[in-house]
């Protein structure tokens, strides 16, 4: 959750430092580096205090379904990142609240010359239509899933070197910087979600800071489009990762999915068996 939340703060305050000056005080480069930096030192708070450090619910989903992580940690991860978000978007609010006041005259804007809404989630550019704005969301989540397994999947045999698991400060680099490289080449026309948390969270804050019903309604209710694509690119990433790149020690659903899939069942039995225990305990 905290993590979540520094990702927000970070790469949420530079698009507002942005808007608000007139670009005067930050730009696209500087909104990009800031989320790339962010998710950087959300991720190194996230596994310091012992957390996977996914800060995205369709990596936490795509984990599940390919790389073994508790099914039972869903809906946790996943509360968490909605929270962290939102209250990461709630910090901008009250730290730029005066400055939007001043910039929009105190009428709360999604759309229009003085609009301020993007400060907090995305919103498509009015030329895209509905398959252009699903593409962008789902291609730009495929590479983020690219990027994350290259750094993650360190046995392959085909390395010549190996990244020690010590150097975690090296790989949250690395993954800032691919959500740099995200943001600056697909992040125009959508704003480059590409994490179901990001946006929803910081959405809803935004509704309840007083920009109404319309942060759902506008562009023909495009909320659900940063929230499920981002899902199904994370899955089709992790399917492509594997058919063309993946030798990691187990078999994954492309090279041998009749293993896969008893390794998942096995994995949700022993879940529930840990579960039961744990009432067994709690009766005592």
């Amino acid at each position: 959750m905290l993590g979540s939340a520094l990702l927000i703060i970070l790469g949420d305050g530079a698009v507002a430092q942005a808007l608000l000056s007139n670009n005067e005080m930050g730009n696209e480069v500087t909104i990009n580096l800031c989320f790339g930096f962010g998710l950087m030192m959300g991720h190194l708070t996230a596994i310091t205090g012992g957390a996977a450090g996914h800060l995205n619910p369709a990596i936490t989903l795509a984990n599940c379904l390919f790389r073994g992580f508790p099914w039972r940690k869903l809906p946790i991860y996943v509360l968490a990142q909605v929270v962290g978000c939102g209250i990461g978007a709630a910090c901008i609010f009250g730290i730029y609240r005066n400055a939007i006041t001043a910039y929009d005259g105190g009428r709360r804007q999604v759309t229009g010359t003085l609009r301020t809404a993007g400060i907090y989630c995305t919103y498509p550019v009015s030329f895209l239509d509905l398959p252009g704005r699903a593409m962008q969301e789902l291609v730009g989540t495929i590479v983020l899933v690219f990027f994350v397994n290259a750094v993650a999947c360190q046995s392959s045999p085909h390395l010549s070197y190996k990244l020690p698991t010590e150097w975690n400060l090296i790989r949250a680099l690395v993954l800032g910087l691919a959500l740099y490289a995200i943001g600056a080449s697909l992040g125009w026309q959508t704003g480059y979600a590409i994490n179901p948390a990001r946006d929803f969270g910081p959405r809803l804050v935004s509704y309840m800071a007083g920009y109404g019903r319309e942060v759902f309604t506008t562009a023909g209710y495009y909320f659900w489009i940063p929230i499920v694509m981002p899902c199904v690119g994370a899955i089709s990433g992790q399917l492509l990762f594997d058919f063309i790149v993946y030798e990691g020690e187990h078999d994954n659903f492309v090279t041998n999915p009749t293993m896969a899939v008893e390794r998942l069942m096995e994995n949700m039995r022993r879940q529930k068996k840990t579960g039961d225990a744990d009432i067994e305990v709690s009766r005592f």
